[in-house]
């Protein structure tokens, strides 16, 4: 813009002079106006530096703001990359503790089935030997009533409890190998001598009565 003002100044200039050979009032006004492209031209040029400073001003703030942003966005894509392998470990981890617990539920639960069955069956023992401890004792007394009563085996062994009585007798763990022998004898050969109550019958009534 700055050429082309030149130039139109020095056309101007020219017929400046061919024109005060011949009429002044056409030259004035080519002047005027030449003074006056001037003073717009220097006026735009004043505008387009002031715009062009703006511009600068404001390319130079705009590249500082969207640092911040591509800084402030940077931070957040760590963050939330960091954050989403904080909650992909976590969720691992609670996956695992989930897997954990429904063994160890399952692992009690049958603990304590077994503990269920087993008390079941150890009650089930109790009833069973109590029932065969009062049987015991009474298949017992029984058969001491008649011994001492007697002096023999042989009234018992006439009895519907005679059988019975033998077999708590092979079983008794009460009973010493050498004791449980000489009831039995005492048994076998009871039927062969009635009368009052010898020493050998004492004997095995007293260890009866021990049992």
């Amino acid at each position: 813009m700055t050429t082309l003002f030149f130039a139109t100044l020095l056309v101007a200039g020219h017929a400046l002079q061919v024109s005060e050979q011949t009429d002044t009032s056409p030259i004035r006004k080519v002047v005027k106006m030449m003074e006056d492209m001037r003073t717009q031209l220097e006026k735009e040029a004043k505008e387009e530096a002031e715009l062009f400073e703006k511009a600068m001003c404001m390319c130079d703030g705009g590249d500082v703001e969207l640092k911040k942003v591509i800084a402030h966005m940077t931070g957040e894509v760590d963050r939330l990359t960091s954050k989403q392998a904080e909650e992909k470990a976590e969720r691992a981890q609670l996956v695992q503790d989930v897997a954990t617990h429904k063994d160890d539920l399952a692992n009690t639960k049958k603990t304590l089935y077994e503990a269920e069955e087993i008390r079941a069956k150890d009650a089930k023992k109790f009833q069973d030997d109590e029932l065969m401890n009062k049987f015991s004792v009474d298949s017992i007394t029984q058969a001491l009533r008649l011994f001492e009563k007697e002096g023999s085996a042989s009234s018992f062994l006439q009895t519907t409890n005679a059988k019975n009585f033998r077999r708590i007798i092979e079983v008794s763990r009460y009973l010493s190998p050498t004791n449980r022998e000489k009831v039995l004898e005492f048994l076998d050969e009871g039927s062969e001598k009635p009368g009052e109550m010898s020493s050998g019958v004492a004997q095995i009534v007293g260890v009866l009565k021990g049992m």
